[in-house]
Order: structure tokens, then C-alpha cells, then sequence
């Protein structure tokens, strides 16, 4: 209905489907690493922070400032984002190996 509705036309073959999914899968993963590298060429103090561990900011036993707080639900916040990052990667894996079959 909504291919219809937009005038959208099926796919010839098969093959222009696997070599559309290619240009993407390329597109994407070019746009990351320029992205990636032009940071670490012309921006080193943002790549250093981006990249550097995370786990030498530990809490004070005397008690937490209010930075460390903060810091602590940084972590925590990147460490649900990477767990969502993974299976939207699960997801698309399967949505590729779908239409390979």
C-alpha cells in the first residue's frame, strides 16, 4: 500500500539489492573512519579524550564530589549506549544475511 502510495518499484534482481546493501555498508563505514582519522589528524586533544580509558577515574573512598557522581553516570550511560550499539549491529546482521539467503 504505502509502495503504491509513493510509487516505489521492486528491486530488478537480486544482485542490485546485495550491491545497494554494499554501497551503504561502504558509505557507512568510509564516513566513520574519515570521520575517525580527520579527528585524530587535526583534533588530537578531542581524539586523546574520546579514546582514552575510562577506568582510572575511580571514586575517592572519603566520599564522591559531585563530579565524580557525574562521571560515574557518564560511564554508566556509555556503557548502556555501547550495549545498544551492539544489537542495532545484531539487527542489521540479520537483516543482511536475510537478504542473502
Amino acid at each position: 500500500m504505502v509502495n503504491n502510495f509513493i510509487q516505489l518499484a521492486p528491486f530488478p534482481t537480486k544482485s542490485s539489492k546485495v550491491a545497494l546493501l554494499r554501497l551503504l555498508l561502504f558509505d557507512l563505514s568510509s564516513c566513520y573512519f574519515i570521520e575517525y582519522f580527520s579527528t585524530f589528524i587535526f583534533r588530537r586533544d578531542v581524539w586523546r579524550e574520546r579514546n582514552e580509558s575510562y577506568q582510572h577515574h575511580a571514586l575517592s573512598t572519603l566520599g564522591t564530589l559531585a563530579a565524580d557522581e557525574e562521571e560515574r553516570l557518564l560511564l554508566e550511560e556509555r556503557k548502556l549506549n555501547s550495549i545498544l550499539a551492539y544489537f542495532l549491529c545484531l539487527v542489521t546482521f540479520n537483516f543482511v544475511v536475510k537478504i542473502f539467503r
